[in-house]
């Protein structure tokens, strides 16, 4: 959960970091922005909610894909967002319930 949150929001925000969400047209960069507010947002409320169990942010090298336009969005597309969505359907299943043998 947490540490999910934590790889997903610092993506965004180390591409912003480097620059390269100002070198994108208004639409992507609209578009990353917005992501990545979403993804800081998800970590500020599970560490809210998990409060001293929350683990500490762990660090993360994202191999040069946050500082180019175009490794970005293939990354995005290809990795993070089929994640995200994966993610949030795992979160919507109910948990599966044990009954005593």
């Amino acid at each position: 959960g947490l540490g999910f949150e934590y790889l997903q929001s610092t993506f965004y925000t180390e591409t912003e970091r480097v620059g390269t969400i100002a070198r994108m047209d208004e639409r992507r960069a609209t578009w990353a922005r917005t992501l990545g507010a979403h993804e800081r947002a998800h970590v500020a409320i599970l560490k809210k909610v998990l409060g001293r169990k929350a683990i500490k942010k762990p660090s993360f090298n994202f191999g040069g894909v946050t500082e180019t336009v175009e490794a970005f969005t293939r990354t995005a597309v290809a990795i993070i967002i089929p994640a995200s969505r994966a993610a949030v359907s795992a979160y919507q299943r109910p948990p599966k319930t044990r009954t005593a043998p």
